[in-house]
């Protein structure tokens, strides 16, 4: 159950996000409660992670580092070098100390990025959220919101499969945690 209100979440988020982010975080959040009604989750908690999910993402390298650090979030060799993807943990253990997060919120905006092989249906409704919003615009998007709308499982398993190939074309290290939410996805 969330003890802060929405408009505590939203104000706490704003004062956080750049321009560019608040925009996606709004899309983000339109989905995120559209998949929610849809799949069965809480819809304001929906919203509320939304609303926090991108919250720190503009922190610098140095910054995660040292916040997750201080939180003692443990930094696994791939996020060392990517500090990027502690983006998540770092904002959920934020919100968790300002706003009382509930641990199965904090757990969704914690991996959102990498996906989780336990990720509940609010985390997945999250996970897919951030990849299909409508500022969206990278080749395979509209198959993957046909997907959203269909069925969520596959939705996962299909944003898994691009996230990871896009690491991959890249040339950039591939989060186990993405790996193991792909096979638990697969293995059911």
């Amino acid at each position: 159950m969330l003890s802060s209100t929405l408009a505590d979440i939203r104000h706490w988020a704003r004062a956080r996000l750049s321009q560019r982010r608040l925009r996606h975080t709004e899309g983000v959040a339109a989905v995120c409660c559209e998949l929610a009604g849809r799949y069965g989750a809480d819809v304001a908690e929906a919203e509320a992670v939304a609303w926090l999910h991108d919250s720190l993402r503009d922190l610098s390298d140095a910054a995660l580092l040292k916040t997750a650090s201080e939180f003692g979030i443990f930094i696994d060799d791939i996020s060392r070098v990517r500090p990027m993807l502690l983006h998540g943990p770092v904002a959920a253990a934020a919100a968790s100390r300002d706003l009382d997060l509930p641990g199965h919120m904090r757990r969704a905006v914690a991996w959102h990025t990498t996906g989780c092989r336990t990720m509940d249906v609010l985390a997945k409704c999250l996970f897919v959220a951030d990849a299909v919003e409508p500022g969206r615009g990278y080749m395979g998007v509209e198959g993957l919101r046909t997907a959203a709308y269909s069925d969520l499982e596959t939705a996962v398993l299909a944003v898994l499969d691009q996230s990871i190939r896009f690491v991959v074309a890249r040339g950039e290290l591939l989060h186990c945690r993405t790996v193991e939410a792909r096979n638990a996805l697969l293995l059911r």
